[in-house]
């Protein structure tokens, strides 16, 4: 008789153990019989295991979903990086009218390595020693022609400044330039006229560097409209100082976004790449890189090149 009751007793705990396991969600848990905790002094009821069990997943779900969460906020920032005005808003997002324009360096640590241009730059090569986006939002009276007569005008970007962070002071930027009939040096022609920059048009130039030297680049008009300007340049001949390479055909880019605001306001948006192979004894000064890339918005806009303050010391 002791026996029997022994046994009816273990497998009624044993049940119980089980059903505690079993009704694990709370839907299944309202439809399963609650299994009592037992009376054994320094044991745990099943329910109170089962309770325990819940708890501890519970928190390692929370840690996991929290750790996620945070992975993707940050890979989806580090995806935005520059954003052209192409269909979406701009990243970095334009200044005030009367505020100066915003020049931002952007860091390799912020993409990885192999950080893609966004699709409407037309670039394919992956990656960057440099990368710097100039975005400002200025007053021009005259239509997008005069700002395509000022842009065509190669020659007048002789003499332009900006301050070299490496000698504490302001310095010519560029020694020399002049328009091309093709893409051989020697073709030395007048300035581009407006009615030469038509969209998909391709024209080539020269322009002497105060570190870089002597280069022939590749600019394309991608759009032109009375309302939208966008033009690509880069380098087509190697780079050199002394007998050192510094730039390889196609690691200096930039791309130039002027969009009509209204009748007398313009916005300004460039993108100035060096390719991850570039020499890095020129190319790796991003304060430099950021006064070369303002010095072009402040020549196209007509703000004195030289002027104080620079947009990095």
């Amino acid at each position: 008789m002791c026996g029997r009751y022994r046994l009816s007793r273990r497998k009624r705990i044993v049940e119980e153990h089980f059903a505690g396991i079993v009704c694990r969600s709370s839907f299944i848990r309202r439809h399963c019989p609650q299994a009592p905790g037992n009376n054994y002094a320094g044991q745990v009821s099943a329910d109170a295991r089962h309770q325990m069990v819940i708890r501890t997943w519970t928190q390692y779900r929370v840690w996991f979903l929290l750790a996620a969460m945070l992975l993707c906020q940050a890979r989806s920032y580090a995806q935005l990086g520059p954003q052209p005005p192409c269909g979406k808003e701009p990243v970095p997002s334009y200044p005030g009218l009367d505020d100066s324009a915003t020049a931002k360096s952007w860091s390799k640590s912020e993409f990885g390595r192999d950080w893609e241009p966004p699709a409407c730059t037309g670039w394919a090569a992956v990656g960057f020693t440099t990368l710097v986006t100039t975005v400002a939002r200025f007053r021009h009276t005259s239509e997008a022609k005069g700002l395509l007569r000022h842009i065509g005008a190669i020659s007048e970007l002789a003499g332009m400044r900006y301050w070299s962070t490496s000698h504490k002071q302001w310095q010519t930027l560029i020694v020399d330039a002049y328009a091309l009939t093709g893409l051989q040096p020697s073709q030395r022609r007048q300035d581009f006229t407006p009615e030469e920059m038509k969209e998909g048009k391709v024209l080539y130039y020269v322009q002497v560097d105060n570190l870089s030297g002597k280069a022939t680049y590749r600019m394309h008009i991608v759009e032109a409209s009375a309302d939208r300007l966008v033009l690509e340049t880069e380098n087509v001949t190697t780079m050199h100082y002394l007998f050192i390479t510094l730039f390889r055909p196609g690691e200096i880019q930039s791309i130039y976004f002027l969009d009509r605001e209204s009748e007398n306001v313009w916005r300004y948006y460039s993108i100035v790449r060096t390719g991850k192979k570039a020499n890095r004894m020129i190319a790796g000064n991003e304060s430099s890189a950021v006064n070369r890339a303002v010095a072009f918005y402040r020549y196209l806009v007509g703000i004195p090149t030289g002027q104080e303050p620079p947009a990095a010391r």
